[in-house]
């Protein structure tokens, strides 16, 4: 029994690995544009903290001058309506204690929203912004 329960953990544990696992990222029909998707994690708490209270627009009008404040590292997306990527990857974070952002403009305004660890898919539609997350994590 105890080799049972052993192996079943294992095979989870195995399952959720700890390397970054790729993000789905799916734009709906309905908008006439594209929409740009940033994958940030930001080493800098407070830095975080303050873009989640800032609108997307000031992020993509300002990201060079936010990059060269350091602990601030982006994985960058630009997709058309039906589109999607399959492979989208947050950049590595130095520290288990760095902030995952999604940044996105382009929907209906745009958007700032912290990402947990299980992030597998982000949808973005004409009205809503949606995430799923991985039952592993």
């Amino acid at each position: 029994m105890r080799l049972l329960l052993a192996c079943l953990v294992f095979l989870h544990l195995t399952a959720c690995a700890t390397e970054p696992q790729p993000i789905e990222i799916v734009v709906e029909a309905g908008l006439a544009h594209a929409v740009a998707v940033d994958l940030v994690v930001i080493e800098d708490n407070q830095l975080a903290q303050q873009l989640l209270s800032t609108q997307a627009a000031d992020w993509f009008a300002n990201k060079s001058a936010y990059q060269m404040m350091g602990g601030v590292k982006i994985s960058s997306y630009q997709l058309a309506p039906l589109a999607k990527e399959s492979d989208a990857i947050f950049p590595p974070s130095k520290s288990a204690t760095g902030k995952r952002l999604i940044i996105v403009s382009g929907s209906d305004g745009p958007v700032v929203l912290e990402a947990g660890d299980g992030l597998v898919q982000v949808v973005v539609g004409v009205e809503t912004i949606s995430t799923r997350e991985s039952p592993c994590l």
